[in-house]
């Protein structure tokens, strides 16, 4: 095995900032790397050009040297008929890093994304991609790698997968960096705060950004992750984005703008700077420069108190509770125990029931879902995924996997995309056995039930006992203080008067002696008495003057509704009352916290991305009214609302995928009535990814929403060449050509598209889109731009000259 770096990483890093490399894509096409060439290739043909890439970057004084292997992993290898080298090509790319490194700076892998979306987004499941990166690390690290950068990411579930597969593999740092857009997203809507949560849990060493914009937009995104994660940042921006200038990409940021935001980037705790598209050693060079003349001392956020926040996240949303901020509230109303609508939905498969009963509480005002798909016969790890899925196209809300089985546990938390909590593991060994390592490997956090073989304890002692056993065991398991919450265990009023008063004390001595975050199930401590709505109020305020930190409830009932907010605000949790009175004029005007009204049901159902729902809404309504008229004056202004959402933030693109999806689903049953009603088909649109480069993603997300809003899809797929695109388009009729690129190293070949159209004399016109895409650089090679998949549907429409399209007869291709 090659010789390792000498110094420790993680202890220097714990000391002084450090200098990552620059660019490797955009500096191997400087050395004629041909456009949607593969650059990995070139660490097996042309390894003397890649070897001088890295010399450059350490004679300018980076410390850290990344590898050539940004697209070795198998699906870009295979698409590039390399598959069967994967391992060659990254050995030899850690080889070559190492050989410009030395002993004395260390080597990190290059880990990619997949350019394919996880389950429920897409087909590869998170096994699978778990698979294949573990097939690339274990090459990367035969090849003598020091550490691991994840690059590049829009996905947070590659991104566990990344991480869990390195965990798997070795215990080698991990540097884990997202991509985010102008609105401080990544392209699923994954927030900052929620990017550093989820990979903070999994064992991460960095956090950070690469890619992106500039290095003062990637300040905003670093700001955001420091809320709510102490570890060190890294910063690895791009030059800008880029242009076109004399027909060679050319980028805005020079050495000196790039190393402006030196200073207030280690000032906010970040550990590594480096480069992304577009930097030279120049760009580096300056970073290294800039950070002598402030210092290299690191300035990392202070370790956490004990009773430190604790965190959750979905994919696009993040909560905190704890340390005196606002009481977590828990939906506990997916659970089939005395529900027999939802029993027999379990039974049958039927997500409906469960999906309307989210909905509501989420309406309710809540932030997190206690997700409990049944006991016994019915309850299995296919239906707590499936009803997982489900829930993140419907609101996204925070999860907590309620279940005493281990597999379903951990089928649940293998399709959560973020932080989730696991309810519960109990003091004995069995379960702590069983459960602790599932959350230390799925980064969940976990409610410990002071509950063994004896039972609940009836006293605080009692209960603090079994705290201290779960806490212990945690602990040595790995997890951190704050991710281990203790429910006491609510046990009747009508079983035993004395149980309030020892369960308030059982808070106060959790709290006070283990400085733990408590939660505990609400609607227990009425069960068997009449007035039950006003018993729970009136306990969880108490409760919360206690000292509880989260509380799993019906919100549908008023009267905890309306405690919920006036507890935060009366204990001084809610400074200000800004909450409380939020909620006000509602409770005044409707006895509790205002619900969304209900809507219309074709558009409730689709927004709500419910397929089956909403077709067998269609069905119902063909009997009423004409396929033109469902479509005209529901369907169609559903997706109009559904792009107000998405524009306004307040729904992402999984959201908007789920709706895309039972779009099409209704469109294919409205579609024989349509041709009767003598509606036209709409105009072909041809849609493809320029040759080269294998990342569809971008573009299959256009076809979707295009196809939704009634346009003729022609899916050509990935690495198209020129001469195909423009055949095809003029063969089918296409109304629009639809080109896409992810990598600085393709979208140059967008221009060679429209070059050969003019040359053509071909008079359809061009929208182009991607990654590294922009407005500026689509003008200057004469075609029209669209910035994501939502706003394409109307840059479409008014390059037609159409109003509402119809609705498509018929799509072809993929």
């Amino acid at each position: 095995m090659t010789e390792r770096c000498r110094i420790p990483f993680r202890e220097t890093l714990a000391r002084r900032v450090l200098i990552q490399d620059g660019a490797k894509g955009t500096s191997l096409l400087a050395r004629g790397l041909g456009p949607g060439e593969l650059p990995d290739a070139w660490n097996l043909s042309r390894p003397e050009e890649v070897l001088a890439v890295h010399r450059g970057f350490v004679e300018a004084g980076c410390d850290i040297v990344v590898t050539n292997t940004f697209g070795s992993v198998r699906p870009v290898l295979t698409e590039h008929g390399l598959a069967e080298r994967l391992e060659e090509i990254n050995r030899r790319g850690a080889e070559l890093a190492r050989q410009a490194a030395g002993p004395e700076r260390w080597v990190a892998g290059s880990v990619p994304p997949l350019a394919q979306f996880l389950a429920p987004q897409g087909a590869l499941t998170f096994e699978e991609a778990r698979a294949i990166y573990r097939e690339q690390v274990r090459a990367l690290i035969a090849g003598g790698v020091d550490l691991f950068n994840i690059e590049t990411a829009s996905d947070l579930m590659q991104s566990r997968a990344a991480v869990m597969a390195i965990r798997e593999e070795c215990d080698l740092p991990i540097v884990a960096m997202m991509s985010f857009g102008d609105d401080d997203r990544t392209l699923l809507g994954t927030t900052p705060q929620a990017a550093a949560i989820t990979l903070a849990a999994l064992g991460a060493d960095a956090v950070g950004a690469n890619c992106s914009t500039g290095i003062r937009e990637i300040y905003r995104v670093l700001l955001a992750m420091s809320e709510v994660c102490a570890l060190p940042k890294i910063a690895q921006p791009n030059a800008g984005l880029p242009g076109s200038l004399d027909g060679a990409l050319s980028y805005p940021l020079g050495p000196e703008d790039f190393a402006g935001c030196v200073e207030r980037l280690v000032e906010l705790g970040t550990g590594i700077l480096g480069g992304c598209c577009g930097t030279t050693p120049a760009h580096i060079r300056a970073l290294r420069r800039r950070l002598s003349e402030i210092g290299d001392r690191p300035r990392y956020g202070q370790p956490r108190p004990l009773g430190a926040i604790t965190w959750l996240c979905s994919r696009t949303r993040h909560a905190g509770f704890g340390g005196g901020l606002p009481l977590l509230v828990i939906g506990e109303r997916i659970n089939p125990t005395r529900r027999k609508v939802l029993r027999e939905a379990l039974r049958t498969g039927d997500l409906e029931p469960l999906r309307k009963e989210a909905r509501e509480q989420l309406q309710a005002g809540v932030t997190a879902l206690d997700v409990n798909v049944g006991a016994g016969e019915h309850e299995s790890a296919e239906r707590m995924a499936a009803t997982v899925d489900m829930l993140q196209a419907e609101g996204d809300p925070l999860l907590v996997l309620d279940s005493s089985r281990p597999e379903v546990i951990a089928a649940g938390l293998a399709r959560v995309p973020g932080k989730a909590l696991i309810n519960s593991v109990c003091a004995t060994e069995a379960s702590l056995r069983a459960v602790l390592p599932l959350a230390r490997k799925f980064g969940a956090a976990v409610i410990g039930l002071c509950l063994d073989e004896n039972g609940v304890p009836c006293d605080a002692p009692g209960r603090l006992t079994l705290a201290e056993r779960i806490l212990r065991a945690a602990l040595a398991e790995g997890l951190a203080r704050e991710d281990v919450l203790i429910d006491p265990g609510t046990l009747p009023l009508s079983a035993s008067p004395e149980q309030p008063a020892a369960l308030l004390h059982s808070i106060e001595t959790i709290k006070d002696r283990l400085k733990l975050n408590t939660v505990l199930g609400l609607s227990n401590i009425s069960h068997g008495l009449p007035g039950r709505p006003a018993l729970n109020a009136a306990f969880l305020a108490i409760a919360v003057r206690a000292g509880l930190d989260a509380a799993i409830l019906d919100p549908t009932q008023t009267p905890v509704r309306d405690s919920i907010r006036a507890a935060d605000y009366l204990c001084g949790r809610d400074p200000g009352g800004a909450a409380f009175l939020k909620d006000v004029p509602s409770a005044e005007e409707g006895g509790g916290v205002a619900r969304r009204p209900p809507g219309e049901p074709l558009a409730e159902a689709l927004l709500s991305g419910a397929r089956e729902e909403l077709c067998a809404e269609v069905e119902r309504q063909l009997g009423l009214r004409t396929a033109q008229d469902i479509l005209q004056r529901g369907l169609l202004p559903a997706m109009a609302e559904l792009g107000r959402r998405f524009k306004a933030r307040e729904v992402f693109l999984p959201q908007v995928m789920a709706a895309a999806e039972a779009m099409q689903a209704a469109l294919l049953l409205l579609s024989p009535r349509l041709a009767s009603e003598g509606q036209k088909p709409g105009p072909l649109v041809l849609l493809a990814t320029v040759e080269g480069d294998v990342h569809d993603i971008g573009k299959n997300i256009v076809g979707a929403m295009l196809r939704a809003a009634g346009y003729r899809v022609l899916d050509l797929g990935r690495s198209v060449p020129a001469g195909r695109i423009l055949d095809q388009a003029r063969e089918n009729g296409a109304a629009l050509i639809g080109l896409s690129a992810l990598m600085t190293t393709t979208m140059r070949r967008m221009e060679e598209v429209a070059a050969l159209a003019r040359q053509r004399a071909l008079s359809i016109p061009l929208l182009v889109g991607g990654a590294v895409v922009t407005e500026g650089y689509a003008r200057s090679i004469g075609v029209s731009y669209a910035p994501d998949a939502v706003r394409a549907v109307d840059v479409v429409r008014r390059m037609l000259g159409e109003a509402a399209p119809a609705a498509a007869k018929d799509n072809l291709g993929s």
